[in-house]
C-alpha cells in the first residue's frame, strides 16, 4: 500500500505543431477508402520484432516520420522495427498520394501502412495498430465510457467523403457499413487488454467535435482529450504486457513508484505516467515546470511556452506540481482558453489537469 502525505495535482502544458488531418469537425485524420481497408487485421501480435520496408515513391519527409513514430514505441517497449523487404510479413510504408493514414493486414500476409496524413499523430497510431492494438472506442467495456451516436456518425462520413459520394454514391454508401465498424465493439475474445484500463487519452481513441458529435464521453470533461496526438503510457503499458516485454527484466531492488514499469530497454529505469520522472518515477518531470504549495487564496500561475511550428511531431511540456495537505483539496480555476488553438485532443496546444485517482490514465484536456 502506498502512503500519501499530501494531495498532488500534476498539471501539464501542451504546446506543439500537428501538419495534415487535425480540424475541429471530425475525429481523427480522415481514412482512405481504398477498398484492401476492409482486410484490416489485429496487427503482429507476439512478435518483437516487426520487419518493414519503404515503397519507392515515398518522399524522405513520410519516411523519416514513419522512423520518428516508430521509435516512440521502440523506446518504452521490448519492440523493435527492422528494413527488411524479404520477410513475408513486412510491413510496406507506402505513400499513396492521398490525404490519409491507414493501416492493413491481409490474412498470413503482407501488410501495409500508407502515411500520407503527414503528421506523427495519425502514422503512430497506425503504428499501434501494426503492433496489435484496436480502436479504445471499440473495446468491449467501451459504453461505460462513450455513447455513439449513429446518426452522426453517419453526418461525419457523408461531411468527410462528400466528394466520393456526389462522384460514386453506389460504391461510398457500400463503404458506410465499413466505416461504421470503426465504432462499433470488439467482442471479449477479440480483444484481450491485459488488465489495461480504459483511457481517453490513448492514441488510439477517436477523437469528437462540438457540433454533431459522433461520440460523447460518460465523463464530459475528457470531450478534449479524446483524439490524442500523444503515445500515452496506458498505449506503452499494454504493448509491454501483450508482447511480454516485462519479462525481459530481472528483478529489481526498488520498485517503479506512481505505477510505473521498468522499461525492457534499460531495465534499471522506469516508464512513467504523465506528470512524473525520475529513474524510479518518484520526482516531478524535469521539464521546467513549477512545484507550487496551495494555501487558501488563489495562486495566479502564467507560463509561456513555445514550440517550433514548423515541426509536426514535436511538443514542448512543462509540469506543475501542486500539492497540499492532506485531505485537504485542490482547486483549480481556468480563466480563459484561446478558441484559436482549439481542436480535438489539444493537437495544437492544451492544457491537462491530472484530477483522477488512477494515475496511470491521461488527465483532463
Amino acid at each position: 500500500m502506498r502512503t500519501i502525505p499530501t494531495i498532488l495535482l500534476a498539471v501539464v502544458y501542451l504546446s506543439g505543431a500537428v501538419l495534415g488531418g487535425i480540424r475541429e469537425t471530425g475525429t481523427r485524420s480522415r481514412r482512405s477508402h481504398d477498398k484492401h481497408l476492409q482486410r484490416r487485421g489485429s496487427g503482429t501480435t507476439g512478435s518483437k520484432v516487426i520487419y518493414y520496408y519503404f515503397d519507392k515513391r515515398i518522399n524522405q519527409t513520410l519516411k523519416d516520420l514513419f522512423l520518428k513514430a516508430a521509435k516512440a514505441w521502440e523506446d518504452s517497449t521490448c519492440i523493435k522495427f527492422e528494413e527488411n523487404e524479404e520477410e513475408w510479413e513486412a510491413i510496406k510504408v507506402e505513400q499513396l498520394g492521398g490525404w490519409d493514414c491507414a493501416y492493413t493486414r491481409i490474412p498470413r500476409g503482407p501488410q501495409y501502412l500508407s502515411v500520407d496524413c503527414g503528421y506523427f499523430g495519425g502514422i503512430a497510431h497506425e503504428v499501434g495498430h501494426a503492433l496489435g492494438l484496436v480502436h479504445t472506442q471499440s473495446r468491449y467495456d467501451r459504453d461505460k465510457y462513450i455513447s455513439v451516436v449513429w446518426p452522426n456518425v453517419e453526418k461525419e462520413f457523408n461531411a468527410r467523403y462528400q466528394d466520393w459520394i456526389e462522384k460514386s454514391p453506389s460504391e461510398a454508401r457500400k463503404y458506410l457499413e465499413t466505416f461504421k465498424k470503426e465504432y462499433g465493439t470488439t467482442l471479449t475474445s477479440e480483444s484481450d487488454h491485459y488488465g489495461v484500463p480504459y483511457d481517453y487519452g490513448s492514441i488510439m481513441h477517436y477523437g469528437t467535435s462540438d457540433e454533431d458529435p459522433p461520440m460523447i464521453p460518460t465523463d464530459l470533461n475528457h470531450n478534449r482529450t479524446m483524439g490524442s496526438q500523444f503515445i500515452s503510457f496506458t498505449d506503452l503499458l499494454e504493448i509491454n504486457e501483450r508482447h511480454k516485454c516485462t519479462v525481459s527484466c530481472a528483478p529489481q531492488k526498488r520498485k517503479c513508484e506512481n505505477d510505473g514499469f521498468f522499461n525492457p530497454k534499460k531495465c534499471d529505469t522506469c516508464v512513467c505516467p504523465s506528470g512524473y520522472g525520475g529513474r524510479f518515477c518518484e520526482n516531478q518531470p524535469d521539464d521546467g515546470g513549477e512545484d507550487l504549495k496551495a494555501d487558501a487564496t488563489l495562486q495566479t500561475i502564467k507560463l509561456t511556452i513555445q514550440s517550433d511550428r514548423n515541426a509536426s511531431d514535436h511538443y514542448v511540456k512543462h509540469t506543475t506540481w501542486i500539492r497540499t495537505a492532506s485531505k485537504t483539496g485542490i482547486e483549480v480555476e481556468i480563466e480563459n482558453i484561446s478558441d484559436g488553438l482549439k481542436a480535438y485532443g489539444c493537437a495544437k496546444a492544451g492544457v491537462e489537469i491530472k484530477t483522477q485517482d488512477d494515475q496511470k490514465l491521461t488527465g483532463y484536456r
